[in-house]
């Protein structure tokens, strides 16, 4: 059901025959899988990559605030500041028809290695839905690491499309049956949504925490402006990685076009 055809600087991901996403590693100061198609070519995602509002919120993307290798300043690969940090593509280390594997690291804007990453991206095509698994993995290879907790989240995000956002008709809401920005953000759940309407159907975003993640259920930062984001470090505390050791997050994203 699904063929990922490398295109030099990005990934093209196909349902179907038809293009559902792009997953781009070169060009950007990190990699994102976006924009997200419906059957029709709508955008599930937010696609004008160069968007001013929020520019460093790319469809589907992975960073976080505040980064912290022993003994170095700190680097934020979230925001994308100009003294931040970048996420770099390093190597695919699969690339099958349903699912590939990214290496990158997280570097200073000086070149200085903080972070390995290992990003997997799973695709299960569904009835009028299509099931996207992430699996991200951090590797302290370099030292030990403390992901601290600032009001930026990470490590996984989408920002969803204009059509989707909450002050512009689209619903967010949990699993406890909680509705809108004003009473889900900042909330644990096993999972979050928008919904709305594109092209006349309506359609969903559903990120689904896994029970083995640290902190589960997350707390979640959603906003009526558009961003989806699984945010335990802000609401629960920094977390530190060991020289060595690793920490692994994984969620479920349901890309539905039937409610």
């Amino acid at each position: 059901m699904f063929s990922i055809t490398d295109k030099d600087g990005y990934l093209e991901i196909s349902r179907r025959g038809a293009l559902f996403a792009k997953y781009v590693y070169r060009g950007y100061p990190k990699p994102f899988l976006g924009p997200v198609l419906t059957s029709d070519g709508l955008t599930f995602t937010r696609a004008d990559e160069h968007n001013p509002e929020h520019p460093h919120q790319r469809s589907v993307f992975v960073g976080h605030g505040e980064v912290i290798l022993e003994g170095r300043p700190p680097i934020d690969t979230w925001n994308e500041p100009k003294d931040g940090g970048i996420i770099q593509h390093v190597r695919f280390e699969t690339i099958a028809p349903e699912r590939f594997i990214a290496l990158n690291v997280w570097k200073s804007r000086d070149g200085v290695p903080y972070v390995d990453e290992r990003r997997e991206f799973v695709f299960r095509d569904l009835d009028g839905a299509v099931e996207v698994d992430p699996k991200i993995t951090l590797y302290a290879t370099y030292g030990k690491i403390t992901l601290a907790p600032p009001k930026e989240p990470g490590p996984f995000a989408i920002r969803v499309a204009d059509e989707l956002r909450g002050d512009r008709g689209g619903k967010i809401e949990n699993a406890e049956g909680l509705v809108g920005e004003r009473e889900c953000w900042g909330k644990v759940s096993p999972w979050c949504k928008y919904s709305g309407t594109l092209g006349g159907k309506h359609v969903s975003i559903k990120v689904i925490d896994d029970p083995s993640n640290v902190d589960y259920p997350t707390a979640w930062h959603v906003r009526d402006y558009g961003l989806f984001a699984a945010n335990n470090f802000y609401f629960k505390g920094s977390r530190e990685i060991e020289v060595g050791r690793s920490l692994t997050w994984k969620f479920k994203i349901i890309f539905s076009e039937i409610g």
